[in-house]
């Protein structure tokens, strides 16, 4: 039976035992924002790393006990919550779950190349060049492996 011959209690019910599983595997808040806790498992996995949990200024403590932001984006420009982190780990998603690319870029690369709007920073990843450690392959294999 595919998706759209579900009825609604069904898709609910799927979606329930999927959160849960996820819940499970260490992805809150997947509910909210897939994308998100997608791109901040596959961060730490890449990394090492386990997920900082929430109220942090970073969202992955990596295996070297580096404070990495997962900032995602499917336009190439990223917004800035807090400097308070290492490393951010930029990621660029398309339909939710495809890895476009992934790179890790230094803190004061970052705010070397940081613009401000009325939101606060902004970092647009064409601006940062070839600045940082571009890990898209990995990350594509990892996302496939699962």
């Amino acid at each position: 039976m595919s998706v759209g011959e579900r009825t609604t209690p069904e898709l609910l019910a799927q979606l329930a035992e999927v959160v849960d599983e996820l819940r499970r595997r260490g992805l809150e808040g997947a509910a909210a924002d897939p994308a998100g806790s997608f791109a901040r498992w596959l961060v730490s996995a890449l990394l090492g790393g386990r997920p900082a949990g929430p109220g942090r200024t970073y969202d992955v403590l990596d295996a070297d006990g580096e404070r990495v932001a997962v900032l995602l984006a499917e336009s190439g420009q990223f917004r800035l919550r807090s400097w308070g982190f290492d490393v951010a780990a930029f990621v660029e998603l398309r339909g939710g779950t495809q890895v476009e690319r992934l790179v890790l870029v230094p803190r004061a690369t970052v705010q070397q190349n940081a613009a401000r709007d009325t939101h606060g920073p902004v970092v647009a990843l064409a601006a940062l060049g070839g600045a940082g450690r571009d890990l898209t392959r990995e990350a594509r294999e990892a996302a496939s492996s699962g």
